[in-house]
């Protein structure tokens, strides 16, 4: 392969690796991906996008979860703790999809709701 072509390839695998997730920190909604929201009333923001009715709502590596009939979130999926950002849990308490969620103690919001279901 061309040095000529290499490098391009090589700035495209960088910029779209350099895309805001679901769940990334943020302070600004302009920081997370289209269509979804900076939550800054979490520590160091959280993107997520609101009022999702099924997961194709959402931005890949995220799910819609509902914490009740008129609350949902697109939110960052897990499989574990590891797969979250420092301080946030991979949660599986509601339903079948695994979300990353700060803690009670943490902060109230947005999961204020979801963590009285515990």
């Amino acid at each position: 392969m061309r040095i000529s072509t290499l490098i391009p390839m090589l700035f495209a695998v960088l910029l779209l690796a350099c895309e805001p997730s679901i769940g990334d920190e943020c302070e600004t909604s302009s920081q997370c991906p289209s269509g979804s929201i900076c939550d800054t009333s979490v520590k160091d923001g959280y993107c997520l996008g609101v009022s999702c009715d099924v997961d194709s709502d959402c931005p890949s590596a995220s799910s819609c979860i509902f914490f009740d009939d008129y609350l949902s979130y697109c939110l960052a999926d897990c499989q574990s703790d590891g797969d979250c950002r420092d301080g946030y849990r991979c949660r599986s308490d509601l339903g079948e999809k695994r979300f990353c969620w700060l803690p009670p103690g943490e902060n109230d919001a947005p999961f204020s709701r979801a963590e009285s279901a515990e």
